[in-house]
């Protein structure tokens, strides 16, 4: 089986109503999350509001070795640098988004002037991980198509991806020894790894793999 990210239906809803309402609670934010925000200039105390997920919002599944990294990313997997987010602030500055340099399971919101107008951060959750939470968190007052709708609701639309990567060991315990074309390790029923010289000889053209890149392997 492979490695899988997918949504669970749940979503994190920030309410731009400054202060407590009926249905919110009062809950502080991860301390991976405030004291980044707080070294960027971010004070959390200076936010508009803050929301977390009520569960996760991402699962993981199929891992065969353990969970390696988790991070925002856009669609090709890189980190997000000036990505659009399909949101503007209330006087009409595009934001566009960043992975955060130093914890890339946190994406920043920024003007082009580089003011912070939201951030976003997934808790990784279970032991082992497997899944994660959503936190927001708004600086900046956000624009809306409908402004006479107080309950007009805006999202990223897309635009935030999460890339998951795995860790698998693997022994060349019974590795034969001599020149290999090339060798596989792993579990047959699940992950592989194909390791082979950046040369290798077509043997469909016939001829000695000597004659370029092999696996040269002994056994001690």
């Amino acid at each position: 089986m492979a490695l899988s990210v997918t949504l669970t239906g749940t979503t994190v809803t920030l309410d731009e109503t400054a202060g407590l309402q009926n249905d919110d609670t009062n809950t502080a934010l991860p301390t991976a999350f405030s004291s980044r925000l707080t070294a960027l200039g971010a004070d959390p105390a200076t936010a508009i509001n803050a929301a977390v997920s009520n569960g996760n919002v991402i699962s993981i599944s199929g891992v065969t070795g353990s969970v390696g990294n988790i991070a925002f990313t856009d669609s090709s997997g890189g980190a997000l640098d000036g990505d659009s987010s399909g949101l503007f602030t209330n006087d009409g500055e595009e934001i566009f988004l960043f992975t955060d340099t130093q914890n890339d399971n946190i994406v920043l919101g920024k003007t082009s002037a580089g003011a912070i107008a939201f951030a976003v951060y997934l808790e990784e959750t279970g032991s082992p991980v497997s899944g994660g939470k959503f936190w927001s968190i708004q600086y900046e007052a956000l624009e809306h198509p409908d402004a006479t709708n107080p309950d007009d609701s805006i999202d990223l639309d897309g635009n935030l991806k999460v890339s998951v990567s795995e860790e698998i060991n693997f022994a060349f315990a019974g590795a034969p020894s001599g020149s290999n074309l090339f060798m596989m390790f792993g579990n047959p029923a699940s992950t592989q790894i194909v390791v082979i010289g950046k040369d290798p000889l077509d043997q469909s053209a016939g001829g000695n793999i000597t004659t370029k890149d092999v696996l040269n392997i002994s056994q001690a």
